[in-house]
């Protein structure tokens, strides 16, 4: 995949912020011919068939806040098995390969979780919304918001291995991975979040809760 090849395990977000611009222009593109993309990480070809993968192997730590592009960019996320609880697998799809479930990765289980929970509660989210790409002050952060009707979203994402000190738009907050706001709530309070430290596996139990009663 393009963010395979050219993002991987780096930590300079510029390289990410091309990718993902040269994603949206695309989209665009093909949204004008009532053609709407799928966006993954990793499939059966990626995690199989190349030479085998897992997640872990291809993006290291930036498998998280990948996640949250995956499900946060222009398009309808593709997860492939196994992928929710860290795709921690090669899977020969041409044998009965079982997901082993007790290999679990608790942060991708409630960053996934979370995620599909704020698509259903946020309209921001939704495929056809494009994103607006926003100036930082650190190589490794990358932010952009969505916006539809009254609901605006900020996601920002640090790539970095050491926590960034990112300001934008009168929104502080020290990351470690990455952070989805709602707006104008926004702040670690805010009830669009998704964490990569222990706070966000209650905030993942918790949208999960909230998507459900909305769904």
């Amino acid at each position: 995949t393009t963010l395979r090849r050219e993002v991987g395990t780096g930590t300079d977000a510029s390289v990410l912020l091309k990718s993902a611009k040269k994603y949206v222009s695309d989209s665009k593109e093909l949204l004008g011919k009532n053609i709407r993309r799928m966006t993954y990480l990793t499939n059966h070809d990626v995690n199989y068939n190349d030479g085998g993968a897992k997640l872990s192997d291809m993006y290291a730590g930036n498998r998280y806040a990948l996640t949250v592009v995956q499900f946060t960019m222009m398009g309808m996320p593709l997860l492939y098995n196994g992928q929710e609880i860290g795709g921690m697998q090669i899977l020969d799809y041409f044998k009965d390969s079982k997901i082993n479930w007790s290999n679990l990765d608790k942060k991708m289980q409630n960053t996934v979780r979370a995620l599909i929970a704020l698509r259903h509660t946020q309209q921001a989210l939704g495929d056809d919304v494009e994103p607006q790409f926003l100036t930082t002050q650190t190589s490794g952060s990358l932010a952009y918001t969505k916006s539809a009707g009254s609901n605006t979203v900020l996601v920002v994402l640090n790539l970095d291995n050491t926590q960034q000190a990112i300001q934008e738009q009168g929104i502080a907050s020290c990351l470690k991975h990455y952070a989805a706001y709602s707006v104008p709530k926004g702040g670690r309070d805010g009830d669009a979040r998704s964490g990569g430290d222990e706070r966000g596996h209650e905030d993942g139990d918790r949208d999960e809760r909230r998507g459900r009663e909305a769904g």
